[in-house]
């Protein structure tokens, strides 16, 4: 009844007051979050020819982050909104001069493009570049800045560096034509952008109220119930939203409030949620859009990506549920010490974090408790159109196909059930779901640049030159020096950018090193995850230090510690790929024992970290610990089985021994106070 009085009064309103009480921009948001939509449900019907989806994609993708940025900045100053709308000015410009040519036009003159094209679309880089800055930060435009200029300048680079002679004329073409609308940006166009809008809709429309209740019901259970339901809900929340900073704008305004009053430290508190979110993108059945991407990128079913991350997707929850516990019982000990839970302030998540999710966050905390009723549509809404997906996957349908149907059968069980029945929370869910898929619609332009120089100019063969040379054909050290890289090209970058960016710098390195495919991919898959987690640009913990209101450097450095074995998953990667099942060969046997024996080495490690087995451990014991941790990886490394199997039964044996104190300590009398 509620929303058909409020629609009545809409549709009764004079579109001169819809103006004045909505806005310009507001409404053009409104509009052009609609042709989004209708055009990614449409392309199964319809789709114009040559070039022109991508075109209208990119066009509209920047319509809606520029309308975005009008309609949240509170700024009274001009200039503030000035370039949101240049930008919109700019891309109408380009799309009306382009969208014709595109047709075929475009493809006939072979990629050289007139010197009309070069100016109209230079000038797109405006609004890309501003956009992406204004939605991630600005070093990754600046890399991609680094990179155009050097398209033009590679043959003037010295050493291992330099590039072939090419014409300035051939470069400006590839980046006005080839770059703007092909490549990775089609992809984006075909079904990556639905993919990523119907995840976040997917919380929306129900899977928030479960988690909120299932958080509220289980944190008080537990002296670890706050941590553990933090890690199990952030990650299954975040694989409906692709992980990382994302997950922890929706998750962590719960999460880390209710670990607060639960006795963990803000910084503690942050490291957690950022970890859980991040894992998010690993956890199966869904892992986010990069496992569709590499599915498609591989040649593979979908099916087979999830039965690879398996084996992943258990050590990264192993090593975050194994320092909840451990760190959980250190921290029940300190309260008791203390006399108790002190008495904490639920921190102001007004500015939960930077970039385009601030403002449009969900309210962190419902006004009234759900009745079972609308949780039981809420776990409907969110597991028929989940079934959906999962079904169709696991029939090996094309993936586009498979997602389409989900987002139809989301539609309609939204519709039938109404777990979400506030239109103000619909319509904050669309605009930031719509918003934050067209953000990186928009930055994958610049990744299309940037891979598209490693291309034409050799960089990316030579790249593989640099790290071997420097690595002196060791690929331990090649490893480890892509790390490093890795972690300052793709600073503050979502999930799936880091990806392309990792596959595109240093896949060519590790098939140098005879590294199986499927394994460089993972490799940038994870790095993708660790990347919001690891300092000095951990968007993550940015955000989530922002939530739990205290310092930056602090919630890394508990991150830091927290992850310090998912750190060593790439090399995992690299040395074991047989850990990404049905890749390469190894018999049942000695799969169990190098499974068993990494499982129990993450174990070890987050537990020396959080600092509790059977009793506090002092440094000298949380030594001994990591060196008993490392024995495994030793045996990874090297080969041989006898550190696998030291690494396994000294593991066990520590862990053994700390449940046995912990039962001890369990059924220990009190001891009778002398009169």
């Amino acid at each position: 009844m509620a929303i058909r009085t409020r629609f009545a009064a809409v549709t009764q309103t004079s579109w001169r007051e819809l103006y004045a009480r909505v806005g310009a921009a507001n409404i053009l948001l409104a509009l052009s979050i609609a042709v989004m939509v209708g055009l990614q449900i449409g392309q199964r019907w319809w789709l114009p020819n040559g070039y022109r989806f991508g075109v209208l994609h990119i066009a509209f993708a920047v319509l809606i982050v520029a309308l975005h940025l009008l309609t949240t900045t509170r700024s009274s100053k001009r200039s503030a909104k000035l370039l949101p709308w240049l930008s919109i000015v700019i891309v109408v410009i380009w799309f009306a001069y382009f969208y014709p040519l595109a047709d075929f036009e475009v493809a006939d003159r072979f990629g050289y493009a007139t010197r009309p094209d070069m100016v109209i679309g230079g000038l797109l880089a405006i609004p890309v570049f501003y956009l992406a800055w204004r939605s991630f930060g600005p070093l990754f435009p600046a890399i991609g800045l680094v990179a155009i200029l050097y398209g033009f300048f590679a043959a003037d680079v010295p050493g291992h560096f330099k590039g072939p002679p090419i014409p300035a004329e051939r470069v400006m073409s590839r980046y006005v034509l080839d770059a703007s609308w092909s490549g990775l940006v089609r992809l984006f166009a075909n079904f990556v952008w639905l993919i990523m809008f119907w995840g976040m809709l997917l919380e929306v429309a129900g899977a928030r109220k479960l988690v909120t209740r299932l958080a509220q019901r289980l944190a008080a259970r537990f002296t670890s119930g706050p941590g553990l339901v933090t890690v199990g809900t952030s990650g299954v929340v975040g694989s409906f939203t692709g992980g990382g900073a994302s997950d922890v704008a929706i998750t962590g305004p719960i999460t880390i409030p209710m670990m607060r009053r639960a006795g963990f430290r803000g910084a503690e508190a942050a490291a957690l949620e950022a970890a859980a979110s991040s894992a998010a993108a690993v956890t199966p059945p869904i892992l986010g859009a990069v496992a569709f991407i590499m599915a498609d990128r591989l040649g593979v079913a979908y099916k087979d990506i999830l039965a690879m991350t398996i084996v992943p997707a258990i050590l990264w929850y192993v090593a975050l549920i194994s320092y909840v516990v451990s760190s959980s019982k250190l921290r029940a000990i300190r309260l008791a010490k203390q006399g108790g839970l002190p008495s904490v302030e639920s921190p102001d998540t007004a500015a939960s974090g930077p970039g385009l999710l601030t403002s449009t966050a969900l309210p962190s905390t419902p006004a009234q408790p759900d009745s079972m009723r609308t949780l039981i549509f809420a776990a409907i809404t969110v597991i028929v159109p989940l079934g959906v997906l999962l079904v169709q996957v696991l029939r090996d349908t094309e993936l586009y196909t498979a997602v389409f149907q989900a987002f139809l059968t989301l539609v309609a069980v939204s519709l039938i059930f109404r777990a979400e029945k506030s239109l103000e929370t619909w319509w904050r869910g669309i605009v930031r779901a719509a918003t934050f898929a067209s953000s990186v619609s928009v930055t994958i332009v610049i990744v299309n640049i940037i891979s598209d120089t490693i291309f034409f100019t050799g960089l990316g063969s030579r790249m593989g030159d640099i790290v071997y040379d420097l690595s002196g054909g060791h690929l331990l050290v090649a490893s480890l020096l892509m790390l490093v890289f890795g972690i300052f090209l793709s600073a503050g970058m979502p999930t799936l950018v880091i990806y392309f960016i990792m596959v595109f710098t240093f896949q060519p390195v590790l098939i140098e090193f005879a590294v199986p495919v499927e394994a460089t991919h993972f490799v940038a898959f994870y790095m993708g995850a660790l990347n919001q987690l690891i300092m000095p640009v951990a968007a993550s913990v940015l955000v989530a230090a922002g939530i739990a209101g205290v310092r930056y450097w602090d919630a890394g450095m508990e991150a830091a510690k927290l992850i310090l074995p998912l750190v060593l998953l790439p090399f995992l990667f690299v040395f074991a790929p047989q850990l990404l099942l049905g890749v390469g060969e190894d018999t049942v046997g000695h799969m169990v024992l190098l499974v068993g024996s990494v499982v129990v080495s993450f174990t070890v490690i987050n537990v020396a970290m959080g600092g509790w087995l059977g009793r506090p451990l002092v440094p000298a014991a949380r030594g001994v610990l990591l060196l008993i941790g490392i024995l495994s990886f030793i045996g990874v490394y090297r080969s041989e089985d006898v550190f696998l199997w030291a690494g396994l039964i000294a593991g066990l044996m520590a862990l053994l021994s700390g449940a046995g104190l912990s039962y001890a300590n369990a059924r220990r009398a009190p001891v009778p106070e002398q009169a």
